[in-house]
């Protein structure tokens, strides 16, 4: 703010002096100004601040969360209600207490030094242990503030994690068993970023790679620690390293030889790899996992039988082979003893001519035999080749030949000289390798689960997962027939995937040795072993996987029911807007026409039985929308007695006419304090309950009770407080229910119900109303006798001014001040608008919030209260109060509405401290709530 500044420094004096001595006296008169406003405001500051502590002490008395108010020594000088439910104390036993007497993991000492750091920081927040009055230990989460005032205070808010301490500590234990089963797998595991740092290492991956865990996180796949080789021994580039392979294909690797060299050393550990790739939604490599298994004993065995093949080679020249010569000119063949040993001939029974080697030849091997001795004559290429011979005893033997030609100056053959031996035990140990290899991947690629190798069903070979799933033991399963594990009205599909080859996943029943059918899936490959065509099938229980899919399936349907119902609900509120307008316009012209006619008149009884018939309309309004879950918590002190006999009418229609409805109010009940739509809600819900459970005929009982409470009853009824209670109960003589059933009742979509007949929401809307109250609730259930519902809400001791208004009518009290009405439906404005004149007030009406801006603005010295609707096209009627309240800063408010929904809550309107109105009303209703609102 400049108070005038600018105009007083344009004064031509002003203007010869420098710029900042101009700045400077004006600095110093608006700082004189600020000062004296400051100190005109404080007593007005002072008591705004008084006011706020009370709603404040209030606000925090009702908090869910524990509240302390403590003096700077530690003394507990206030406390809320939520925390003397976490403790068990009693509000005047905790005023006095010392912090220290309830903390359980600090003492006296330091507890003081805490409350020195607080003096010097101001606020904290920290986690710590409290001991309850009957000395268990709950864990809270702490948060102080230091507040200055009044000679210093800490206050202190104190939330109960028990239960998230709890769920915290199953969470570790998780993680701690998922880690265990990654570190117990016989493969190594390790998870790459997309820059290729090790984020997780299981311990088979750090035993092959030769480190330990701390050594191998965040290093990439190119280090000092190792060196990759490819299947052939030679250095593997960076680019075919497996994680580099998946990042850059974004796809799956499978069964990639890698030899791993470590630094400094021979030793090479040959592994199996597989892997893939972990994509974010933009198709972006977030992580890589590897897989391996160790396979330096097979790839030893492979370099054995290459070294085997090259003695074999080298003892073929020095012995055991056969050398023969082919006299080219004369076509004279001499061979060896070797040779005839060899091809199993005697020298007697071989002719020694080129024909005699091509008649020993396998027929389908000789015409390209044939052909290669004659390029060789040629000299087109050299005579390296293998082929089958067979023997007179009809064995078939696989022969390496070499040999070499010998050529006279012209170049022309005249001897071709070579050796054969066999090769055949070479070749069946090549093909077992590769069976060998071809089983070993398949067993890997089918790691989890149950595996089997059978032979068009009979078993061969398994694993331990077999054993585990099936009940049989290894033995039992080898030679068994594979059907056997098969349900009867399966088998059939999996016989015919058998016999087709099929090598899809599917699904099947399985049958375990005692009997139980569980579901199955089957995923097959054919495979070479031991010499003939296999099957080799991974069976894999999805038990848990089908009861998941059902629980999804049953949660997705309580869903859509409860958004029907929703549906329903908000329809109903919308309606009940409309309709609650509609009989505001009825009730007030009838109310209005009693005062212009004589009570001796016919017409008076006529226009009575409007109003009463608008009212009952009204009534009925609520009562629906209690019904539909859309009724707004609005609290009042309720005489239980008469809140439930105005609602058993209906209650007997809901039920029908079979049920007998019986009604029992006790003596003396207590008053309490709670929105009387929500007592019905919970009569509507129980008794429609209680309905579904009697099959034909039967009765339903309702009955209320005063009932006192001490601390005996305490255990029995966990979150009760010891006091005097109004009991509310509701009792059938229906099905009942199962022991087993009954801990579930309350918890949000449970219901024995099919789908089509409960959400399974009723009950734990229930429970929340009665807990929202500081109630508790009491069942009781036996199967084939019923179920009784006890609800207990706390006694009010406050005299209810709703209460006393109902035993004494008083006349409505009239006025002169001026109200401005604002409503956008005008035939309310304009009934609203004639009800207060007849009071004796004046009004100015506004069908629009602009208008009645515009009319505060012309008459913001004469207008006492606005009379506003809370929703309305332009601007709700809370801004449109906060924006006449800056132009008429005395002006009282009373909110209206026929809305009932959580709208109007959002709307600030049923806050403690607003006046509200409820559509429809009565001229007396009006009447009443403006004067209150003017008092």
């Amino acid at each position: 703010m400049t108070y005038g500044l600018k105009k007083f420094v344009n004064i031509e004096h002003f203007k010869k002096l420098p710029g900042k001595f101009l700045s400077f006296i004006q600095v110093l008169i608006i700082s004189i100004f600020e000062n004296g406003l400051t100190r005109l405001r404080w007593p007005k500051k002072t008591k705004f601040i008084y006011n706020r502590e009370g709603h404040y002490r209030i606000i925090l008395k009702a908090a869910m969360d524990g509240y302390w108010l403590t003096d700077l020594n530690g003394r507990i000088l206030d406390v809320n209600d939520a925390y003397c439910r976490m403790s068990g104390y009693r509000e005047e036993e905790l005023v006095g207490m010392h912090v220290s007497d309830l903390e359980v993991l600090e003492t006296a000492e330091h507890v003081g030094q805490r409350i020195q750091e607080m003096l010097k920081k101001g606020s904290d927040r920290f986690e710590s242990r409290h001991r309850r009055k009957n000395g268990t230990v709950f864990d809270v989460e702490v948060s102080i503030q230091l507040q200055t005032e009044l000679g210093g205070r800490f206050v202190c808010f104190l939330r109960d994690i028990s239960d998230y301490r709890r769920l915290e500590n199953k969470k570790n234990k998780i993680e701690k068993t998922h880690k265990s089963l990654l570190n117990n797998l016989n493969a190594g595991v390790i998870v790459h970023g997309p820059d290729t740092s090790i984020m997780v290492a299981n311990q088979t991956a750090c035993r092959l790679l030769g480190l330990s865990e701390e050594q191998l996180m965040g290093i990439g796949a190119v280090n000092d620690h190792w060196q990759f080789l490819r299947n052939d021994g030679s250095e593997m580039p960076t680019a075919e390293y497996p994680v580099n392979r998946v990042l850059s294909s974004k796809k799956e690797l499978h069964n990639q030889i890698v030899g791993a060299l470590r630094s400094g050393t021979n030793d090479v550990v040959w592994v199996l790899v597989n892997g893939f790739p972990v994509l974010k939604e933009d198709a972006v490599v977030e992580q890589v996992v590897i897989s391996f298994v160790d396979i330096t004993e097979m790839k030893q065995a492979q370099q054995s039988v290459v070294l085997t093949n090259e003695k074999m080679r080298l003892a073929a020249k020095s012995a055991h082979f056969g050398i023969w010569d082919l006299d080219v000119q004369n076509n004279r063949l001499e061979w060896d003893d070797g040779m005839f040993r060899l091809y199993g001939l005697n020298r007697d029974s071989f002719s020694g001519v080129y024909e005699a080697w091509q008649a020993g030849v396998h027929p389908d091997d000789l015409e390209r035999s044939s052909q290669e001795v004659e390029q060789t004559l040629r000299g087109e290429k050299e005579f390296d080749t293998q082929f089958r011979i067979v023997r007179p005893d009809g064995q078939v033997r696989v022969m390496k030949a070499h040999a070499a030609v010998s050529r006279d100056n012209r170049g022309n053959a005249l001897h071709m000289t070579g050796i054969n031996y066999d090769i055949t035990e070479k070749i069946k140990s090549e093909v077992a390798l590769k069976e060998s290899e071809e089983r070993f991947r398949a067993l890997h690629n089918a790691s989890f689960g149950g595996i089997a190798i059978h032979d068009k069903g009979r078993i061969l070979e398994c694993n331990k997962g077999l054993s585990t799933i099936t009940g049989y033991d290894y033995h039992e399963l080898i030679g068994m027939d594979g059907l056997l594990l098969i349900s009867d009205d399966t088998r059939h599909r999996v016989k015919r995937n058998i016999d087709t080859g099929h090598e899809m996943p599917y699904e099947a029943t399985g049958v375990r040795k005692n009997g139980e059918r569980y579901p199955i899936r089957l995923d097959a490959r054919n495979i070479p072993y031991r010499g003939k065509r296999v099957r080799v099938v991974e069976f894999r229980d999805i038990s848990e996987e089908k009861r998941s899919e059902k629980e999804r399936e049953e949660l997705q349907q309580s869903l859509r029911q409860a958004q029907k119902m929703e549906a329903v609900g908000r329809l109903a509120g919308g309606v009940a807007h409309d309709f609650n307008n509609m009989l505001s316009v009825i009730i007030g012209h009838a109310g209005l026409a009693l005062l212009d006619v004589d009570q001796s008149s016919p017409l008076y009884d006529r226009f009575e039985e409007i109003r009463k018939a608008a009212e009952r309309s009204a009534d009925l309004t609520r009562q629906l929308l209690a019904f539909a879950r859309k009724q707004t918590i609005s609290p009042r002190v309720l005489d239980l007695n008469k809140t439930v006999e105005g609602m058993t009418r209906m209650l007997q229609r809901l039920i029908g006419e079979d049920i007998d409805l019986e009604w029992k109010p006790g003596k003396k009940v207590w008053p309490v304090k709670m929105d009387p739509g929500q007592v019905d809600q919970i009569l509507a819900n129980l008794c429609i309950n209680a309905r579904d459970a009697i099959a034909d005929v039967g009765k339903i009982t309702i009955e209320t009770a005063a009932v006192v409470f001490d601390e005996t009853c305490c255990p029995d009824h966990p979150g009760l407080i010891p006091g005097e209670y109004a009991m509310l109960a509701v009792s059938d003589n229906g099905c009942g229910m199962d022991p087993e059933i009954l801990p579930n009742i309350f918890e949000p979509f449970f219901t024995t119900k099919v789908s089509d007949q409960g959400t399974g929401l009723g009950l734990s809307m229930i429970y929340g109303v009665v807990k929202q109250n500081n109630g508790f609730v009491d069942v009781y259930s036996e199967p084939d006798h019923g179920t009784s519902f006890k609800l207990y809400f706390p006694r009010h001791k406050i005299v209810s001014e709703d209460l006393m208004n109902k035993k004494t009518s008083f006349p409505i009290e009239r006025g002169n001040e001026t109200i401005l009405i604002v409503e956008d439906e005008f035939s309310i404005l304009a009934m609203t608008a004639q009800m207060l004149e007849s009071l004796g007030y004046k009004t100015l009406k506004a069908q629009a919030p602009e208008e009645a801006l515009h009319l505060a603005q012309t008459h913001k010295s004469e207008i006492h209260l606005l009379l506003t609707d809370v929703i309305m096209p332009e601007m709700n009627g809370r801004d449109l109060a906060e924006n006449i309240l800056s132009i008429c800063p005395d002006l009282r408010c009373l909110f209206m509405s026929g809305y009932t929904a959580n709208v109007i809550a959002h709307h600030g309107v049923l806050e403690d401290d607003v006046n509200f109105i409820q559509k429809p009303f009565s001229r007396k209703q009006l009447g009443t709530g403006v004067r209150e609102a003017l008092r």
